[in-house]
């Protein structure tokens, strides 16, 4: 995904797709990337660009393929997460709510912290267009994810939301604090 995003950012769209592709093959979050590429060529008003796009969707068809191959069900990845693990939810949030109502609090907490520190984070990236539309995809995603686990769903929009996003944080000097210069 991380290639991915280096490619159209310095205006190798065939290989940006390429990636996608290959993102796609091996977790099916890669999908994800192609409405970020296609909302952010449609930002960029690049129509043509827009258009060759869901072509990457060969990657998911690809791992259908496979998924029908191994598991007789092409579905495999919706029949045991949303159906018989539960890990995926149609309902955004089912995660908060079922362990705010239960024994378990505490994870609630967390969770609801998780996404109050990658919204903001997310959110700080609004000016960068690129950054910002995939931060938001899987920070959508994540909404729908009903996973004990869930700081791992978190991997792919954590360099983006916590470095980049909270950089004029990270980067700040407080006062009274040495400088980098004397550090040195």
């Amino acid at each position: 995904m991380f290639a991915c995003l280096l490619a159209v950012r310095s205006g190798r769209q065939a290989s940006g797709l390429a990636f996608v592709v290959l993102a796609s093959l091996t977790r099916i979050m890669g999908i994800l990337l192609v409405p970020v590429l296609m909302a952010y060529y449609l930002a960029e008003r690049r129509l043509r660009a827009a258009l060759l796009v869901p072509v990457a969707g060969v990657g998911l068809v690809a791992l259908f393929a496979w998924h029908s191959a191994m598991y007789g069900d092409a579905l495999a990845y919706f029949t045991r997460n949303v159906g018989q693990a539960g890990h995926m939810s149609p309902v955004p949030f089912a995660g908060l709510r079922s362990y705010a109502a239960g024994p378990d609090t505490h994870s609630a907490e967390l969770f609801l912290s998780m996404y109050l520190v990658f919204g903001l984070g997310t959110a700080a990236l609004w000016r960068d267009r690129l950054l910002f539309l995939y931060a938001s995809a899987f920070l959508l995603f994540n909404c729908f994810v009903f996973h004990y686990d869930l700081s791992r769903m978190f991997i792919p929009l954590a360099p983006f939301a916590l470095l980049v996003g909270y950089d004029a944080v990270l980067a700040s000097q407080s006062p009274g604090s040495p400088s980098r210069l004397e550090l040195a």
